[in-house]
């Protein structure tokens, strides 16, 4: 990214920073790195990010959709050129949905597309992020590899 000149920034739900925690311990990642949104509760996906609360009501905060549209929105209000976005369940019970602990999806977009990937990682909490931190790292690095 930093050869071409191109940024992301991140918006994070169950991971709680823990993906820009890791951009940011590379030296050099000002330059390609812009930010992140940490959202844990609907309200902030809403008022910071733009995920519509129909969307919310609809699907829950643990869906496919509002991974979309928290990583649209964080692209947009950030200006960047990429952005990876995570929703989930870390457990360690079901939550007020219904939605299975380990469950996670991951958005990464970019100007052109969006893609959402769903998950599972099973328990404990702790293995749940960390799974997803590293996953979302390998959808981003295709993602910016495909274009």
């Amino acid at each position: 990214m930093k050869g071409k000149k191109q940024t992301l920034s991140t918006a994070e739900s169950l991971t709680g920073g823990k993906i820009a925690s890791a951009l940011v311990a590379n030296p050099g990642s000002s330059e390609y790195y812009s930010g992140s949104i940490v959202a844990y509760n609907a309200t902030l996906k809403e008022d910071l990010l733009g995920v519509s609360r129909d969307i919310i009501e609809k699907n829950s905060t643990v869906s496919e959709q509002v991974a979309k549209q928290m990583a649209t929105g964080v692209m947009e209000r950030l200006q960047t050129d990429y952005a990876v976005a995570v929703t989930g369940n870390a457990g360690p019970t079901a939550d007020h949905n219904d939605k299975d602990p380990g469950l996670v999806y991951i958005a990464v977009a970019s100007k052109n597309t969006v893609e959402v990937q769903e998950f599972n990682f099973g328990q404990p909490r702790e293995k749940v992020i960390n799974r997803t931190v590293t996953k979302a790292f390998e959808l981003l690095q295709k993602k910016i590899l495909e274009n």
